[in-house]
């Protein structure tokens, strides 16, 4: 569902006429409805603590959440960049930029991380906000360790090019 979700917002931006005012309009309403269903998963123990497994299961419930924020992140990036353009935003760039290193380093460090969690917590589920600082600190390690891989490829790719 995430691609037709981004096809169709994408189609939409290519159309309009003032992406500015489109984000200005769904990012608020979708912003809180990211909120309020975050909330209602988290009391009604929806996806993260469920009690029905100990693995996250992507549901529909859980595609929706998503959606409506990533879409009112976006939107909230695209309205901070049109207030401030003289700031720069590299480590947003960087993100953007190196995507699917970053991508491919993320499920890396999920898999080391699962596999040190099978052997030291074995049977224990874990909380909301455990998985929240998790996620964050994954993101954050994982954009580190791509822009030093991309850093170190590039440094390569100059000094074999020096050298024949």
């Amino acid at each position: 569902l995430f691609p037709v979700i981004g096809f169709i917002l994408g189609d939409l931006l290519q159309h309009c006429m003032d992406k500015y005012k489109v984000y200005k309009r769904i990012c608020p309403s979708f912003f809180i409805l990211s909120v309020v269903a975050g909330i209602i998963g988290y009391e009604l123990n929806f996806g993260f603590e469920s009690d029905l497994t100990e693995y996250y299961y992507l549901t529909l419930y859980s595609i929706f959440f998503l959606s409506m924020f990533v879409i009112s992140w976006i939107g909230m990036n695209a309205l901070f960049h049109r207030k401030y353009p003289n700031l720069r935003l590299t480590w947003l760039q960087m993100f953007s930029k190196n995507i699917n290193t970053i991508y491919c380093v993320h499920w890396i460090l999920i898999a080391v991380f699962n596999m040190i969690r099978a052997f030291t917590w074995q049977n224990q589920t874990i909380g909301f906000f455990s998985i929240l600082f998790l996620t964050v600190t994954i993101i954050i390690v994982s954009g580190i360790i791509s822009h030093l891989y991309i850093s170190k490829i590039s440094l390569k790719n100059i000094l074999i090019r020096t050298t024949t």
